[in-house]
């Protein structure tokens, strides 16, 4: 009874009200809203095509040509696997034999560089995208996005895209009728298979993880356009020519190069953080086409590369030369980064200092809180001194935990982002 008098007064204040509540149920239906459930498609445009039509970004915005990582306004970091190019004139990659089928470990699959799949099921171009929304709230929260073209139209194909924590490879060692892979499967390794149709719509994207030797199903989505508010997997291909904005050649007499045909180009996202299937630190990717969407269908082509989502880095400072007998702090600094979005170190984390003696010096610890209690917001600092003049160099080393259970071993090495070395000189030394 309450809201019926509430929506029965005609005031200029019910007319704000409501257009306030209009206002609120737009933007949670977009997902921008809502802290606890992010919309895929409001952070990455899942619209059929590679370039920017509304906010962005889209595939244009952040693919490299090859691997790596960076940022755009709006979300701070990311990383890419760049352009993974297999058009049919240089592919090399096909799989081959019966246990190649995404129901088997990697060992069990086959590859040959003959080719071995109909024209529809030949992928031209893969590519892979991972964001954290969050980073300084939930730094582990992290949104896969995937897509692949393909070389012809001419018929439906099924599409599968992995997410490996090992790394895998192609091998040269020729077993059972084809060359074999390096790697396996990891529990908590992610399959999202979707589906090509003359329809120009998805019907269907399901996603699966590996446990225990099996795939699991974990949830499914449609298509991007018709998926309600806030989907955690959806995908879309183009219902008509689009431009292609890295090379693309597609078969003769389906379209012209630089643009991709109807039904050719597939794209998708899927939010690990909403599936229940936790967040592997991922090591490769690997786009598949298949004979059907069934999991135990024959796979045909495949694109593999690189797709390092974590990383971490530690620094020692600074250089320094004191009269023998000062005492001197060396700071360590630990960072771990998901996705490209860098945050401190949990709180915690032990740092191995070694601290050697050169030239005469000794060293004297005076405190090390690296060994315990462990960094705080990142930092730790180890103080020391000599009574003698020499050298001190120090070494700081961590294994740093980026996601649940999933460690980093990083060392003061001056590889990557990691410093170099610290560096003492205790002098003894008057003027008169």
């Amino acid at each position: 009874m309450a809201g019926s008098s509430w929506y029965s007064r005609r005031s200029t204040r019910t007319g704000v009200m409501l257009l306030l509540l209009v206002f609120v149920l737009v933007f949670a239906a977009l997902g921008t809203a809502s802290a606890d459930h992010i919309d895929i498609r409001a952070g990455f445009e899942l619209d059929g095509n590679a370039e920017v039509d509304a906010l962005g970004p889209d595939w244009v915005t952040v693919l490299e040509t090859s691997p790596g990582s960076g940022v755009w306004t709006g979300n701070p970091a990311y990383i890419t696997t760049g352009v993974i190019a297999e058009p049919p004139d240089v592919d090399v990659t096909y799989f081959k034999g019966g246990g190649s089928k995404d129901i088997r470990d990697i060992p069990d699959w086959r590859w040959s560089d003959t080719p071995q799949a109909p024209d529809k099921n030949e992928i031209t171009n893969a590519y892979a995208y991972a964001a954290v929304p969050d980073p300084v709230n939930n730094p582990g929260e992290v949104i896969l996005y995937f897509g692949t073209d393909r070389y012809s139209n001419d018929g439906d194909s099924a599409v599968g895209f992995w997410f490996f924590q090992d790394p895998v490879a192609t091998s040269d060692v020729v077993q059972g009728g084809g060359k074999t892979f390096v790697g396996e499967h990891v529990n908590g390794d992610v399959f999202v298979v979707s589906d090509f149709t003359n329809g120009g719509t998805v019907e269907t994207v399901t996603v699966y993880t590996w446990q225990d030797g099996e795939l699991v199903l974990e949830t499914t989505g449609t298509d991007c356009s018709l998926a309600t508010a806030s989907p955690d997997v959806c995908g879309v291909v183009n219902d008509g020519p689009v431009n292609s904005p890295w090379p693309y050649v597609p078969k003769p007499n389906v379209g012209d190069p630089g643009e991709w045909p109807s039904l050719t180009f597939f794209e998708g996202g899927v939010n690990l953080g909403e599936i229940g299937a936790g967040i592997g630190c991922f090591s490769s990717f690997l786009a598949e086409t298949r004979s059907s969407q069934e999991t135990t269908a024959q796979l045909k082509d495949f694109a593999l590369g690189g797709f390092e989502i974590c990383d971490a880095n530690i620094e020692i400072e600074p250089d320094a030369v004191n009269e023998v007998g000062d005492s001197h702090t060396f700071t360590i600094n630990v960072n771990k980064v998901v996705a490209g979005a860098e945050s401190p170190a949990d709180d915690g984390t032990i740092v191995d200092v070694t601290l050697t003696a050169s030239d005469g010096a000794a060293v004297n610890l005076i405190s090390d809180n690296c060994a315990s209690p462990g960094t705080v917001s990142g930092s730790c600092t180890v103080t020391f001194t000599s009574a003698t003049a020499g050298t001190v160099s120090a070494n700081a080393a961590a294994s740093v935990e980026v996601l649940d259970g999933d460690f980093v071993d990083v060392e003061t090495d001056g590889i990557g982002d990691n410093s170099d070395d610290a560096v003492k000189h205790f002098v003894d030394a008057s003027i008169s």
